[in-house]
């Protein structure tokens, strides 16, 4: 059960996303670190955060989406400039005349990141199966045993 502290600590949060000043506008007079890992606490920003974004309309295929587009547009070229005092564009071309093209290639591997961390391309760890594993390290075990 929720405290009216933690109610408006809550509330706060889903606001600022900075448990912090969420605690200190809360009311809470020192800070605590523990706060938001609280199960109670946790479930609920949890839930009102998920009502937030359906409100905003996003979900997972929607940001997956825009890391995508963000990773393919990073990797076309783009004319060099910049912009001058007087705010006009000004591009730079090579000794020969042709235009210098750049590419985004920080943003384009950063959108690359995000995506093989979703699909989890750069873990070390590996998925077993504890029942079958166990059940085979039995078997093995009691074949070895002379009883």
């Amino acid at each position: 059960m929720l405290t009216i502290k933690e109610r408006q600590f809550i509330s706060n949060y889903i606001q600022t996303l900075n448990d912090r000043k969420a605690q200190k506008d809360a009311g809470f007079t020192h800070y605590d670190p523990d706060l938001i890992h609280k199960p109670d606490v946790a479930r609920a920003i949890s839930e009102k955060l998920e009502q937030h974004f359906a409100t905003l309309d996003i979900t997972d295929e929607y940001i997956l989406a825009n890391i995508k587009e963000v990773a393919e547009s990073a990797s076309r070229p783009v004319p060099r400039s910049k912009i001058d005092k007087d705010g006009n564009q000004i591009y730079y071309y090579s000794e020969d005349g042709k235009p210098i093209f750049d590419r985004d290639y920080g943003s384009q591997l950063k959108a690359l990141e995000l995506l093989g961390r979703y699909r989890a391309l750069f873990t070390d760890k590996q998925e077993v199966d504890v029942t079958t594993d166990f059940e085979k390290y039995i078997s093995d075990v009691s074949s070895e045993s002379e009883w």
